[in-house]
């Protein structure tokens, strides 16, 4: 019953995130509040891990911009946003509270939340592609309790993967069966958000679960899955001239319902990103200011200039690129050490004497937060936290002597 209790507030609280209360959003203000929250603990114990440390001063790195003072309340927001993972992550750490679900349960939730939106039960509050802005017929995007449809894509699809990864070593029939469902509807609703980034984390997280480190009949097993499904679904979509399926198909190669088939290039591939990333590191270097280069632009004025430049008030769509635009050499320095020490603590589960499979579930979150951040970037979101944190409970728990997950 507290678990029930646990992941309905869970589910309002994530469904109201887009709305704005006293100006601001709500998905800033209970993350202040959390923040506020963990700021007294934190005084007291130290953070365990330094890529969370790395990151808490990436956050802060972001403020110390020449271009503050213009905008002072969105840089902090910002800042915000990604202020909160590291607070999140040691709070729940210090409180044993990883230990109150498991990551399948978590999978289980983040699936069965888009039903009341796929049956129309609830509105969506945040955004989802608008396909009709795009020429198409229809507009069924699903963005769920989610803000943002990358979100909802890459919460799905990591729920997607850690339930697949389950199934593969799972000895009860009974669990196998509900893995297998969960695992079948959520691919359904991972198609329905029409974004690629979450196909392409599943798919090569897939090669690392049945390729990486496993038994040679496991390694058939699959790849003859693989070919006989990748086949039929190829027919499938040559064949088939459906408004879902004709959609779905153009979203693959980043097309409108305008393009032509000749109008196929690298820039039409990735959704403009080539020339959004080409637009932020120009805009970064243009002044040739020192303390632009070492500070950054600050992410509202980055906005600006690629408005200026490409007709898109973007973002960089590449979180290395961003951090270099918005926050400069420092910036990305500090995020590049975020990276390196979370694969190091990822290794030590590799060295030591663990089963392999904790070592290769780490491996595939952090190759999917790489993804991520390579081919879109942002704050790393409340979800995709606590994947990360259940991917090194193995690591608290040897620092602690208490193994056993």
């Amino acid at each position: 019953m507290k678990k029930l209790f646990l992941f309905s507030f869970l589910f309002i609280l994530l469904y109201l995130e887009p709305l704005n209360f006293l100006g601001l959003k709500f998905s800033h203000i209970w993350k202040i509040i959390l923040i506020f929250i963990c700021i007294p603990i934190l005084l007291k114990k130290r953070i365990y891990f330094n890529f969370f440390k790395l990151y808490f001063f990436y956050g802060i790195s972001l403020i110390v911009t020449p271009f503050f003072i213009e905008y002072p309340l969105e840089i902090l927001t910002q800042s915000i946003k990604y202020l909160f993972f590291p607070f999140m992550m040691s709070f729940l750490l210090y409180n044993r509270n990883y230990n109150y679900i498991n990551k399948e349960m978590l999978s289980a939730f983040v699936i069965i939340s888009f039903l009341p939106f796929y049956f129309n039960i609830l509105p969506q509050l945040g955004t989802s592609y608008e396909l009709e802005d795009m020429g198409f017929e229809i507009n069924d995007a699903l963005s769920g309790i989610f803000q943002q449809p990358h979100e909802a894509s890459i919460s799905l699809s990591l729920s997607i993967i850690t339930l697949t990864y389950a199934l593969v070593n799972e000895k009860k029939f009974l669990n196998k069966i509900l893995f297998s469902a969960l695992i079948v509807v959520g691919i359904f609703f991972l198609i329905k958000t029409y974004v690629r980034l979450g196909i392409l984390m599943f798919l090569i997280s897939l090669f690392f679960i049945f390729f990486y480190k496993t038994k040679l009949v496991l390694k058939t097993k699959f790849l003859f899955i693989f070919v006989a499904t990748s086949i039929l679904s190829v027919t499938y979509l040559i064949n088939n001239s459906s408004t879902q399926i004709v959609t779905f198909t153009a979203r693959l190669l980043g097309q409108t319902a305008y393009s032509s088939s000749s109008d196929i290039d690298s820039d039409i591939v990735s959704s403009g990103r080539l020339t959004i990333w080409e637009s932020s590191i120009e805009s970064w270097k243009e002044d040739g200011d020192i303390s632009v280069i070492t500070l950054g632009l600050s992410e509202p004025e980055l906005i600006k200039r690629n408005k200026q430049k490409i007709g898109k008030a973007v973002f960089s769509h590449n979180e290395f690129i961003n951090a270099l635009a918005t926050g400069g050499f420092i910036s990305l320095f500090i995020f590049l050490g975020f990276f390196f020490f979370w694969f190091k603590k990822i290794n030590i589960l590799k060295n030591k004497n663990f089963d392999i499979q904790y070592y290769k579930y780490a491996l595939i979150i952090f190759v999917n937060y790489f993804l991520f951040c390579l081919l879109q970037g942002g704050p790393i979101s409340v979800i995709a936290g606590a994947f990360i944190l259940f991917s090194l409970v193995p690591l608290f728990q040897l620092k602690t002597n208490k193994l056993n997950i």
